[in-house]
């Protein structure tokens, strides 16, 4: 019965310390598992009138690939420049006389969010097209966006 007793003892012991020798890898760093990009296509396609608060949607989709560890928050930042009579003005790259600032977020890498930046169309907004940048920033300066054209009209009523 002693041996018995022994050799279950001794099985025991042999599994416990297997399971635990399992588990012994480092800890995995987290990477980025999201990344955000611009914008739902209802938020460029529409025309937007003064008054209105102009709102983007951030997409937030699963990072492709495993890359090397990064920081878990980045910036989303968004602004509109203009007014430009024509899409080939606004290409040219001519000084707008306006420019509105979508307050700035930190978006969490590491899990998903919907997040919208909100830019506030005053009254007085001269009607035209108008072009909409937006960047997600990493911290140590990596960072990454683009730009589209959004057309505000003057609120009828």
């Amino acid at each position: 019965m002693a041996r018995r007793l022994r050799g279950f003892v001794v099985a025991l012991l042999g599994l416990a310390l297997f399971a635990c020798g399992a588990n012994t890898a480092p800890p995995a760093s987290h990477q980025p598992l999201y990344q955000y990009t611009c914008c739902q296509r209802s938020d460029i396609e529409q025309p937007w009138q003064t008054g209105q608060t102009f709102t983007l949607h951030w997409i937030s989709q699963p990072a492709p690939g495993v890359g090397t560890a990064s920081s878990r928050y980045a910036v989303l930042s968004a602004q509109l420049v203009g007014p430009y009579a024509d899409a080939a003005s606004l290409k040219k790259g001519g000084a707008g006389s306006q420019t509105l600032r979508a307050p700035d977020i930190a978006a969490d890498t590491w899990q998903s969010q919907d997040l919208v930046s909100s830019i506030l169309l005053p009254r007085d907004l001269p009607p035209g097209l108008y072009n909409l940048s937006f960047k997600v920033a990493f911290q140590g300066g990596n960072s990454m966006g683009g730009a589209s054209i959004i057309r505000v009209t003057t609120n009828q009523t």
